[in-house]
């Protein structure tokens, strides 16, 4: 007897994410909170052998073989539901990385590189799925949440074509733009390719001061072309005064200490002040 039961619903619902992370803490495991429907579901296929445990890795994981996956294809496609499907693929795992994201500048960023990268397949197959039914929107967000782990995984060359696609379709100026800008700026500073950097970070710091966004506009002005002030002593100091809020912020969840990192100055009353 095979099930009717649409595939997506054996992804699990995304973990929670604590208030604080300690170092290296191992991430929530995925079947946290998984109806026990969808257990049961898990559990007779893995009694039948449609799909094999696998315990090599950060966290226990199912896999099926490559003839039961091109099999499970060919019913999928018969089934009317593939388009549901990978919409409903896609935005999970873009949920993922917009989550995950914070975590890479925290005391926790280690463990949380290691569960993007065991789900590097998955983003991929997500990335062609927008891509693919031109979903700019999603398509921008993903890479922008992205860019730091292919910048801090060396996934290089893959990382900056996925930034240069998603920015070539997509033109408001939103943060997700202004983080793909900074994304694909990094890494081709990495890349040795110096002047593309530039004219990409050149174009995340326009952003985002026009956003008004301090956090992004010290990654951008942070730059490994160029140390990115100003050099009219007057304006450094302005620049220094505007992100000191946010750099007494960032020092404190680097550090782990998130009552700290509350208590410090809004970025909001930071832009007003320089705007005085």
């Amino acid at each position: 007897k095979t099930s009717r039961q649409p595939i997506i619903h054996i992804l699990p619902p995304l973990p929670p994410l604590s208030a604080a992370t300690p170092p290296e803490a191992k991430p929530p495991p995925p079947e946290r909170g998984v109806p026990p429907s969808v257990l049961e579901g898990i559990a007779a296929l893995a009694d039948q052998s449609l799909i094999v445990l696998d315990e090599s890795g950060l966290e226990p994981r199912y896999r099926m073989l490559e003839t039961i996956r091109e099999f499970a294809r060919e019913r999928l496609a018969a089934s009317g539901e593939a388009e549901a499907v990978r919409q409903g693929h896609a935005a999970y795992f873009l949920t993922f990385a917009e989550r995950a994201k914070p975590h890479l500048y925290g005391a926790g960023q280690r463990a949380w590189l290691r569960r993007l990268e065991a789900e590097l397949p998955n983003f991929r197959v997500a990335l062609e799925q927008v891509a693919a039914r031109g979903d700019d929107e999603a398509h921008l967000r993903l890479v922008a949440n992205l860019g730091l782990f292919w910048f801090l995984h060396s996934h290089l060359a893959e990382g900056r074509a996925h930034l240069e696609r998603a920015l070539g379709c997509s033109f408001a100026p939103t943060v997700p733009r202004a983080e793909a800008l900074l994304g694909a700026g990094r890494i081709a500073s990495c890349q040795n390719d110096l002047a593309a950097a530039e004219t990409r970070l050149r174009q995340a710091e326009e952003l985002a001061r026009e956003l008004g966004s301090l956090d992004l506009l010290w990654h951008t002005l942070h730059r490994a072309t160029d140390p990115g002030l100003p050099e009219d002593p007057d304006e450094v100091v302005a620049v220094v005064l505007l992100l000191a809020p946010f750099l007494a912020r960032n020092v404190a969840e680097l550090l782990g200490d998130r009552p700290l990192a509350a208590r410090t100055p809004d970025y909001e009353r930071a832009l007003q002040r320089q705007h005085r």
